[in-house]
């Protein structure tokens, strides 16, 4: 008997090349499946389907989508990526940039699988995983043990809104380069995969940096890889426009005290929400100040676009509120502005 092997990575030269990519095969090879009654948004409702698919980035601080055709809600996937960095998992902080996510809690208190940071980081009282991983990696390089677990044993079978689609991620440093995975049970291409790898090859950055490492290959692994029936025309649609070569890229993350930018970055945006029913330009200049002092240039693009989102959900009039927001957005980088504008 001879065993064959089918290796079902792709590799790009590209995001935006890839994504369409993956979504064309879906909508042209996908099985067309019905998934069960449940509690889950996905309950009852068809789509094509491709099981086992992954793909690698070579480049994958080039994440970022725009240009006609495309809705990446920037805003959103920032106050995510803070959320997940906090190791939260209530409710009110990730619901103030994306409403839709009380749909996946069971109390309306808390978000119970899709909280990955707080899976990661805050899991078990004591217990960062990430900070273990980063621990591993720095005492043996060439170690085959950096992983860190987000499905949980007690969330096989367990009735919920909300189970984990990630399940692990892990971290393999070869030579000066850190390469990272990230392993899925489900994933919505056509919806959900753009902020998905958004947040994880982010954070696959910040692990390398933390470590003093070059980020590397960036793999994503997905048991089932699938487009909505009422998103398929958008997919196909998506799947067929021309990728813009001459976009502007998001700048690779430095070197210098990735762990501190954060833990300030987290601090401007509890400062920011908390206090954004009371805003005024005054306040506006206040928090603009703040991210220009205590930030480098690269986290100050996270800062003011979490400061912009919070304009829009402030009392500010519509005129002024315009005003400051082309004021704040003046001062993002090429390819978070071209983001906001777009989106």
């Amino acid at each position: 008997m001879t065993a064959t092997v089918s290796d079902s990575t792709a590799v790009e030269a590209d995001w935006p090349t890839t994504f369409r990519s993956l979504l064309g095969d879906i909508v042209e090879r996908g099985e067309r499946i019905t998934a069960g009654e449940g509690l889950s948004i996905g309950s009852g409702r068809k789509s094509r389907e491709l099981l086992n698919r992954s793909f690698t980035l070579q480049q994958p601080h080039d994440r970022l989508l725009s240009g006609p055709g495309f809705s990446f809600n920037l805003f959103a996937v920032v106050g995510r990526f803070v959320w997940m960095m906090a190791g939260d998992h209530r409710l009110s902080p990730i619901e103030f940039y994306d409403a839709r996510a009380r749909l996946f809690s069971d109390d309306g208190l808390t978000v119970p699988g899709s909280s990955d940071g707080h899976r990661l980081i805050n899991a078990r009282p004591g217990l960062n995983q990430l900070d273990r991983v980063i621990d591993v990696l720095a005492a043996e390089p060439a170690t085959r043990r950096a992983v860190a677990s987000i499905y949980h044993p007690e969330d096989a079978g367990r009735v919920s809104r909300d189970i984990p689609c990630h399940i692990a991620v892990a971290y393999n440093r070869r030579r000066d380069s850190l390469h990272a995975t990230t392993m899925m049970r489900s994933c919505n291409a056509a919806r959900v995969l753009p902020y998905d790898l958004f947040l994880f090859s982010l954070l696959a950055e910040y692990v390398a940096r933390r470590i003093g490492a070059q980020p590397g290959t960036y793999t994503q692994f997905t048991v089932s890889l699938h487009v909505y029936e009422e998103d398929l025309d958008a997919a196909a649609r998506m799947a067929g426009s021309a990728v813009d070569d001459s976009r502007p890229r998001m700048a690779p993350m430095p070197a210098d005290d990735p762990a501190g930018c954060v833990a300030r970055l987290i601090g401007i945006e509890e400062a920011v929400r908390l206090s954004a029913p009371s805003a005024d330009r005054r306040w506006v200049r206040r928090h603009e100040a703040a991210i220009a002092d205590t930030l480098p240039d690269y986290w100050q693009d996270f800062g003011r676009v979490l400061l912009l989102h919070a304009i829009r959900r402030s009392p500010l009039a519509d005129g002024e509120a315009a005003e400051l927001s082309a004021d704040v957005g003046s001062r993002l980088s090429a390819a978070f502005r071209r983001c906001v504008t777009d989106g």
